[in-house]
């Protein structure tokens, strides 16, 4: 299926010189030559996907990288020899133009980033669509591509990429172009309001309101032990494993067996999110589910879609189920429970080479927290004593600021007695004020 798919880009609208390039291309990503890790055959499928529209955008060929020619600048030279360089200049800029309309260029690329991050570039899928004629009363339909709006921030950046390592791996031979190709397309895009790498606890909790049991169940496992996108709704009945302390199993175990990473276990230590899990599960048996049954029936497109209209709707905000395994991460590792690199990697399935702990444990909250209990443990520092501290001194001055108010309100208060016996009110001031009293009080008098 996948040797069909490659073939297939003999039907791409591109010149034919880049056509077994991009097939050298995609065989080496799968083998592992362009990122040093094989590939799987969908991730392959959805770069070709993703891709084909783009290489037919640009439809030059990568034969030569051209770099339109750069105008003299006249305070460099003197008159003659800036004479010179500026015919040399006119006759490059005529070649170039030339080049440019076979061959890819800084100009090419250019007008290709401002196409897509302007929208002019839409997302597209291939559907069924009707085609405005009926057989037997049933509406004709064929497979078409259908635009379905703009790319998300992301998407840019992860094509992009994309691009940047076809021209690295067809421009080898070509350094100084292939460089200055690479330039334009090392671009930072940032989004205007960057949606939340992770669900907040407040926003969990109002999801958790809107679910019912077996949403809930999925809303509180995942964000428990983080699972890839897909890997809850391949775990059977017969892998989830009750806390059992006659086989020394204090908590409800998770085992994973149809995922990337195969035959790894997973724990939920929260006694609240354990309760919720094992009502779901005794449900499941109740309902007559067997060992080789799904926990988890729903698919994973259906929650997709239930978890962004439903948090569209309440904070505006398309959360995703991959938002619940970083909250997972960011939960586990702030509280203390999982901060280690290692335990990580192995908790949620990460490869060591890829660095995914690291940049979790890098981000600020997760760090400091780790510094501040080394250094409380380095000091011994007991912080509920000091607040105990702080708190017996701040009553103690209270009580010494009391004593000093009645002391002055004492001393102002046979005038304050005066004032109003003859009738005049004490406008805008406060008794506990004793000082602004007997300013007021004197200057009317």
């Amino acid at each position: 299926m996948m040797q069909e798919r490659i073939k297939g880009i003999k039907n791409w609208k591109i010149p034919e010189s880049e056509k077994e390039h991009i097939k050298d291309f995609v065989n080496s990503w799968r083998t592992g030559k362009i990122t040093g890790e094989i590939v799987a055959d969908r991730t392959i499928e959805n770069m070709l996907d993703r891709t084909k529209k783009h290489f037919e955008y640009l439809n030059k060929s990568f034969d030569r990288g051209i770099i339109s020619p750069k105008k003299p600048k006249e305070e460099d030279y003197n008159k003659k020899e800036y004479n010179k360089k500026l015919v040399q200049y006119k006759k490059d800029v005529k070649e170039f133009e030339r080049l440019s309309k076979t061959y890819i260029s800084d100009i090419s690329l250019q007008s290709y980033i401002d196409s897509l991050i302007s929208g002019k570039i839409k997302k597209k899928i291939t559907k069924w669509v009707n085609i405005g004629k009926k057989k037997n009363g049933k509406p004709l339909q064929e497979l078409k591509e259908v635009e379905i709006g703009e790319y998300s921030h992301r998407s840019y950046k992860h094509i992009i990429s994309l691009i940047k390592e076809y021209i690295k791996f067809r421009l080898k031979e070509y350094p100084i172009e292939k460089a200055v190709l690479l330039d334009i397309l090392s671009i930072k895009i940032k989004n205007k309001l960057e949606d939340p790498k992770e669900i907040s606890p407040e926003h969990f909790d109002i999801l958790l309101q809107k679910a019912n049991a077996e949403k809930s169940a999925y809303l509180v496992g995942n964000r428990a032990v983080g699972t890839r996108a897909g890997e809850w709704h391949t775990l059977q009945m017969q892998c989830i494993k009750l806390p059992d302390l006659s086989k020394d199993r204090k908590w409800l175990e998770l085992d994973i067996i149809e995922s990337k990473t195969k035959k790894r276990i997973t724990k939920v230590y929260d006694p609240d999110d354990q309760r919720i899990l094992i009502d779901y599960y005794n449900e499941r048996l109740r309902q007559g589910a067997k060992p080789s049954d799904l926990f988890f029936p729903l698919t994973h497109n259906a929650m997709r879609q239930w978890l962004r209209r439903i948090s569209l709707k309440e904070f505006g905000i398309g959360y995703h189920p991959h938002q619940l395994r970083a909250s997972a991460v960011n939960r586990n590792a702030e509280s203390g429970l999982i901060n280690d690199s290692v335990e990580m990697e192995k908790f949620y399935g990460w490869s060591h080479a890829t660095g995914t702990s690291r940049r979790y444990l890098n981000s600020s909250k997760i760090s400091i927290k780790s510094i501040d209990k080394k250094a409380e443990k380095m000091q011994g520092f007991d912080y509920k004593k000091q607040l105990k501290e702080i708190k017996h001194e701040k009553d103690l001055e209270i009580e010494m600021l009391k004593k000093e108010m009645k002391k002055e309100i004492g001393k102002v208060k046979p005038a304050i007695d005066f004032y109003e016996k003859i009738g005049k009110p004490l406008a805008n001031l406060k008794d506990t004020d004793p000082e602004m009293i007997a300013k007021a009080l004197m200057k009317n008098i």
